[in-house]
């Protein structure tokens, strides 16, 4: 076990002072086996917390997490001789191996205090991990704010084998010295992308296609290969520095050697993305309620927007009620995008699939490599269990696959019939 204390360095979003925390002093930690993280994770309106995490590689020793917070989620409060506004908040790690992720490897922990600034709404800032000469391994990420009394549980899995994947590259906004944490762009960001080993070239590789939606629940289909064919592709100074910008949504994928599968992908959803406020964004979600015909239908309707209107007060059976199904229906798909976008949008994923048809699950249950969902009623004597399998994606982290089973259709069904029916699916009513 490691105890740490360093000095923080916070960079705050909409202002353009770098200021050194005031204080930052290291707690004692104690060995924990990789206990399961448990909760409602998935509900906006429970879950306080969020901070988003990037893990950069500047070298094969060197590791760093970096970890951004939104100031709005904490709790700021007069602290000190001076009484000062500031929150409180500690960040732990934990590594566990790859192959034996039962076994903690090491812990590390930090207490720091930030300090509430006119115009800020973010703070960013970076923990070296010492690693212990692992290359490949889970990291359970806690975060809590001390003062509220909130937290939040992650697991990342570190990589440094894979040669030239996603955690060897820094991406910045073009003015910026942080990191960008989402690997998801509008047509008007310009980036800084720097690989962080030698290559002499980087190959760039662009997919213009959508991916299918994710089979049902119950379905054996298997999923197929993500991206097969490139519509275009080109070559960038591996040495140096470059600037990366594109109008056209997609994938773009760069690659240090194309005879392997890593590389960092970089997605452009759309403008709005993650929010659904187009007609055909509208329209795409439909297809998980729609027949084959009805959403061929709506496809090819002169008047999308009409279109969609007509299916929803079909469902609902007047207005009030259709509005109050499209609020919910899109209000999830908004909230897929935001916890679940990977490879996809978020809402086109395993988890977001699930997340769309059944909501927010009761609890979830976070272990490394895996997530358990659970549905239950107000005794807990009924309960629906989705198992979600961390797939190791060369395109993009963040992607979980269901662990299919014919016993799911009829839970699929009724939910499937209760959105048609003008009724938001609650289970064990």
């Amino acid at each position: 076990m490691k105890i740490s204390g360093f000095k923080i360095i916070f960079l705050f979003l909409l202002g353009s002072c770098i200021a050194v925390l005031s204080s930052c002093f290291p707690i004692q930690t104690t060995t924990n086996t990789n206990r399961p993280v448990s909760g409602p994770v998935y509900n906006p309106f429970i879950q306080q917390l969020h901070p988003e995490f990037y893990i950069f590689h500047s070298g094969m020793e060197r590791t760093r997490l970096y970890i951004k917070l939104n100031l709005a989620e904490l709790l700021f409060a007069p602290l000190g001789p001076n009484k000062s506004n500031l929150a409180r908040i500690k960040i732990e790690y934990r590594i566990f191996p790859f192959d034996n992720s039962e076994n903690l490897a090491d812990s590390s922990s930090t207490i720091f205090e930030i300090k509430k600034r006119k115009g800020e709404t973010s703070a960013i800032s970076y923990i070296s991990i010492s690693d212990k000469g692992l290359h490949k391994y889970y990291l359970q990420i806690i975060t809590r704010d001390l003062l509220k009394q909130t937290r939040s549980e992650e697991f990342r899995l570190v990589n440094k084998d894979q040669k030239g994947n996603s955690q060897s590259f820094m991406v910045n906004f073009k003015w910026m010295n942080y990191p960008y944490f989402s690997r998801f762009f509008n047509a008007d960001d310009t980036f800084r992308i720097q690989y962080s080993l030698t290559a002499e070239k980087l190959y760039v590789r662009y997919f213009g296609s959508k991916l299918p939606l994710p089979a049902p629940p119950y379905s054996t289909m298997v999923r197929g290969e993500l991206y097969s064919f490139a519509d275009s592709s080109w070559i960038v100074d591996g040495k140096n520095e470059f600037e990366f910008t594109q109008k056209k949504t997609g994938m773009y994928y760069f690659q240090t050697d194309t005879t392997y599968k890593s590389g960092l992908g970089m997605f452009n959803f759309g403008n709005n993305f993650p929010f659904i406020k187009s007609s055909q964004s509208l329209l795409e979600p439909i297809e998980y309620l729609a027949s084959t015909m009805e959403f061929n239908q709506l496809s090819n309707s002169t008047n999308k927007k009409l279109a969609i209107d007509k299916f929803w007060l079909e469902c609902g059976k007047n207005n009030n009620r259709a509005r109050e199904l499209i609020r919910i229906y899109y209000n999830r798909a908004f909230y897929a995008n935001v916890y679940f976008s990977s490879f996809n949008e978020g809402w086109r994923t395993d988890r977001g699939m699930i997340y769309m048809i059944f909501g927010p699950p009761k609890t979830v249950k976070k272990q490394a490599g895996k997530e358990i969902w659970q549905y239950a009623d107000k005794m807990n004597s009924k309960v629906l269990q989705f198992v979600f399998n961390q797939y190791e994606n060369p395109y993009a982290e963040n992607d979980y696959v269901l662990e299919r089973n014919y016993d799911f259709q009829q839970f699929w069904s009724q939910a499937i019939n209760s959105w048609r029916q003008g009724k938001v699916y609650t289970l064990f009513e």
